[in-house]
């Protein structure tokens, strides 16, 4: 990839198109191959400087997914599946939501990525035990596992209580996010003597 000197001839599209998806003048930097300075410059010439809260997040979950593919996910996530809660040190609460389903077959994990987005983490065999690889598809961020778990509840069997304890979370933290934002902006006033 080509190394840029000069901030000016960093592609500006580029660095609009990476900021929007919520990256950090950082990341971008690197990605790049360019100054952290030449990616905050361009990001506060074309106005994307990012509140402390972050980028609005978005939620990655198709919503217009069949029936039939909701319910087969649905039955993934009741038998090889995890709705659950783990820890997150920054964020709100203390904890993150989690959606995965882990399986040895990469078919269904590329049948997952291209009906329902999301990622894929592999881990290889260790010891003798383990004799395939395991891979483990997973709904990224808050928003697209409270998008994935309201087409799944009604087909959820197993998992049902514990995916209305996470949607519950999930729906609080939309709520205290825009809580805070709207905090962060409103004015304060001074009291005159």
């Amino acid at each position: 990839m080509q190394r840029y000197s000069r901030w000016n001839k960093v592609p500006r599209e580029k660095v609009k198109e990476l900021r929007k998806l919520g990256w950090s003048s950082t990341r971008i930097a690197k990605y790049l191959r360019c100054t952290e300075d030449a990616v905050q410059l361009i990001i506060n010439e074309i106005g994307l400087s990012r509140s402390y809260y972050g980028p609005e997040p978005i939620s990655t979950f198709p919503n217009n997914r069949s029936q039939v593919q909701l319910a087969y996910l649905a039955g993934l996530v009741d038998g090889e599946g995890t709705v659950t809660f783990i820890k997150s040190p920054r964020g709100i609460g203390g904890k993150a939501p989690i959606l995965m389903v882990t399986n040895s077959d990469i078919g269904v994990m590329k049948w997952l990525i291209e009906n329902f987005n999301g990622r894929i983490q592999t881990s290889q065999p260790k010891g003798p035990r383990m004799r395939k690889a395991k891979h483990v598809w997973h709904a990224c961020g808050y928003l697209s596992v409270r998008d994935a778990l309201i087409e799944l509840i009604p087909y959820l069997i197993i998992k049902h209580q514990k995916a209305m304890e996470v949607l519950e979370y999930c729906n609080w933290l939309v709520l205290e996010r825009r809580r805070r934002a709207d905090k962060k902006h409103q004015f304060k006033s001074i009291p005159i003597d």
